[in-house]
């Protein structure tokens, strides 16, 4: 038995589309749905209610609590939804925490539980594909996804004796037994990275897994500046930002780079490149620049910028990579910013 949650605040643009597809999950047990309207003033509820009045899985509509003191908006949500799942769904093994503009297909949960019970995991968790349609978002999206996976590298995630833990909050399966014995969410109330707040306390006590997903989807559209805070790019350097950029362009530490269709162009040089790629597609070639001696530029296989732009795909040669940076800048990500 699965109870969902859905933490939606302000969600009218989407909710419909999430929600209905909650209700077509294709699961042979009992299947829940709770959502919580974490005080939405642009008629989510309504909006939920209509769907929720149709053909399909159960969904309770809950009302959110105002803010305590000391927890954060969603962790806050999250714990209302796991609280609720007491009363609607009391022999529910596991809570399926979801985003509220995050779509699935039927067979999405079908293969969570299917993974927790054949691994005997207590967090099963995808990271949903995002959308990326705009010129933004074709620029961004891969460096981010890419910047993540090097912060929290997915086979240490998943590898018991390593302490590294991270989660995908669009898609977590939670052992609601392992949740309980971890301290519920009273124990990351003040988090800012909830999912990654998540994973870490479930690890300690349990095994988890992350993955990447086609089977359940991002459906709303990202602004830069949406990019910029899924990046949590406001607690980092300049020179950071510019990190993340060029891992999705393909980039590696010792500056140089292969061109996978025009092989006669030997091996280019970060500034060579950007000179060629903005040549093509009409940008300033000076606004790029980057340090020769980075230590944390990883390699890349597919580049956004070559994506966004239409250029031809890059790749790097594969070199070892420095954990010792990205292990200091992902405890640094994890540190609460005392002015939220």
């Amino acid at each position: 038995m699965v109870a969902a949650v859905v933490p939606a605040r302000d969600e009218s643009a989407v909710i419909e589309r999430s929600l209905s597809s909650l209700r077509r999950i294709d699961y042979p047990g009992r299947f829940f749905i709770v959502l919580i309207d974490d005080g939405s003033r642009d008629g989510t509820a309504a909006l939920a209610a209509d769907v929720a009045a149709g053909p399909g899985h159960p969904v309770d509509i809950v009302t959110g609590k105002p803010l305590p003191e000391g927890w954060t908006g969603k962790l806050w949500a999250m714990a209302q939804g796991r609280q609720r799942i007491d009363g609607v769904l009391p022999e529910a093994r596991y809570a399926w925490f979801t985003d509220a503009d995050v779509e699935h297909d039927p067979q999405a949960l079908r293969d969570l539980v299917w993974q927790a019970e054949s691994q005997g995991l207590d967090l099963v968790s995808n990271m949903a594909l995002l959308h990326c349609a705009s010129f933004w978002e074709r620029l961004l999206i891969t460096a981010l996804v890419f910047y993540f996976r090097k912060l929290y590298p997915f086979r240490q995630v998943n590898t018991p004796r390593h302490s590294v833990a991270a989660a995908g909050g669009g898609s977590m399966l939670v052992r609601l037994e392992t949740l309980q014995q971890a301290g519920r969410f009273e124990r990351i109330r003040g988090e800012l990275i909830d999912d990654c707040a998540l994973a870490r306390i479930l690890k300690a006590c349990g095994k988890i897994w992350l993955g990447l997903t086609i089977h359940s989807r991002s459906i709303r559209p990202y602004s830069f500046a949406d990019i910029w805070r899924m990046g949590g790019a406001e607690r980092l350097h300049t020179t950071e930002v510019f990190h993340l950029l060029a891992c999705g362009c393909g980039l590696r530490h010792d500056s140089h780079l292969s061109c996978a269709r025009d092989r006669g162009d030997g091996r280019l040089s970060i500034r060579q490149l950007f000179r060629r790629c903005a040549g093509r597609n009409g940008l300033d070639p000076h606004v790029f620049s980057v340090s020769s001696h980075d230590p944390i530029l990883p390699s890349a296989r597919l580049g956004g910028l070559a994506a966004a732009c239409g250029c031809p795909a890059l790749y790097a040669d594969d070199v070892g990579l420095r954990q010792a940076p990205l292990a200091w800048e992902r405890r640094r990500m994890e540190k609460q910013d005392p002015a939220r």
